[in-house]
């Protein structure tokens, strides 16, 4: 049985979510024909549901790999952080501010990646509630 198959059989409200998940791994695989279908169907898949989180994280995503040398790359994945966070997911911020960084420090844009860094780090310092954990001084 094939993942589209287990979608179109069943749709429901974990669409979005799974999308999401195909769509990450796939770009880590460096699949980028395959990434930019499951983006377009996920996306989709997130507007019907009116589900705005996984869209806004797909559109991060996607701007990342695809989009990142955009003059506006930073301005758009700053916004869509900006959108997560007053939606006080503070983890989910954290996972695409760290993914982003490394994206950046990969790639050589190592004052793009400091950028992100320390936006993963204000999220996990409002995750712990205000408090860094576990950082040696």
């Amino acid at each position: 049985m094939e993942f589209p198959y287990l979608l179109k059989k069943n749709e429901t409200s974990h669409a979005p979510k799974t999308y999401f998940n195909k769509l990450y791994t796939l770009l880590k695989l460096e699949e980028v024909v395959p990434a930019a279908a499951t983006f377009e169907k996920g996306v989709s898949a997130a507007q019907q549901l009116d589900d705005i989180i996984y869209e806004v994280e797909m559109k991060f995503l996607y701007f990342l790999y695809f989009q990142s040398k955009t003059p506006n790359a930073i301005t758009e994945l700053k916004h869509w952080l900006d959108t997560l966070q007053s939606r006080n997911l503070y983890e989910d911020v954290y996972q695409l501010a760290f993914e982003a960084a490394r994206y950046y420090n990969r790639s050589g844009q190592l004052e793009i990646a400091v950028v992100f860094y320390e936006r993963a780090l204000e999220a996990k310092s409002l995750i712990q509630g205000g408090e860094l954990l576990y950082v040696e001084e």
